[in-house]
């Protein structure tokens, strides 16, 4: 029935074992991409054509590019430049596929997915500082393991298990504090219990915890 349809402009390809492909010989990229913008009674089998090599162009694109997995930056540099971790051609298709492109809720959202799309793809091979930002500041708010779980299977935060691996690089890998002449310095501490309500009294845990207040702050 192909053969009737479209003659000698298509080959298929079958081999046993394997998924018959078919292959266009004569593909004319500009009239192809002229009817499916204007034709509403565009093939839906060469619609699916499109959308597929758009796809494979943009996981391409995505597990090309180069990231850091080495370490994590500095805190406060989580949201400086989240754009570049972006890809180009990502970035060009997110902003055609969503209206209000100007708007500031939509370079919010582009960027929300942009890196849910990547972290999908390279779940091993990229942190997504936007995700360990949104992560950490729920879990320190809520303490629960599971909520960050649910973020994580919804795309919008890091695992656990990552969150638990930054928190632990910030503890072995504190940052330097280097406090200049001329400056103030407030030391403040308190403690804290744990399982405080045991009978016996075994198995508590004692924390004093401090922290610097210095001003100026430059």
């Amino acid at each position: 029935m192909l053969h009737n349809k479209y003659g000698k402009s298509i080959y298929i390809r079958q081999q046993q074992g394997k998924p018959t492909i078919i292959y266009y010989k004569y593909f004319n990229i500009g009239s192809m991409c002229n009817k499916f913008y204007w034709d509403e009674d565009y093939d839906e089998y060469e619609k699916e054509v499109v959308l597929k090599t758009a796809a494979r162009l943009l996981r391409t694109d995505i597990k090309a590019k180069q990231y850091n997995v080495e370490s994590f930056p500095p805190a406060t540099q989580f949201l400086d430049d989240i754009d570049k971790d972006v890809p180009d051609s990502l970035r060009y298709f997110l902003s055609a596929l969503i209206e209000n492109a100007q708007s500031d809720d939509y370079l919010v959202k582009r960027k929300i997915i942009s890196h849910s799309i990547i972290s999908a793809i390279r779940s091993r091979t990229f942190i997504s500082t936007l995700q360990l930002t949104g992560g950490t500041y729920i879990y320190r708010k809520t303490g629960s393991r599971q909520i960050i779980d649910m973020l994580d299977q919804m795309g919008v935060s890091v695992s656990y298990h990552h969150l638990q691996q930054y928190e632990t690089s910030v503890i072995l890998n504190p940052p330097d504090m280097t406090i200049e002449d001329g400056v103030h310095v407030q030391h403040v501490f308190d403690n804290t219990d744990h399982n405080v309500g045991s009978l016996d009294g075994h198995y508590t845990c004692h924390c004093l915890g401090g922290i610097a207040i210095y001003t100026p702050g430059k």
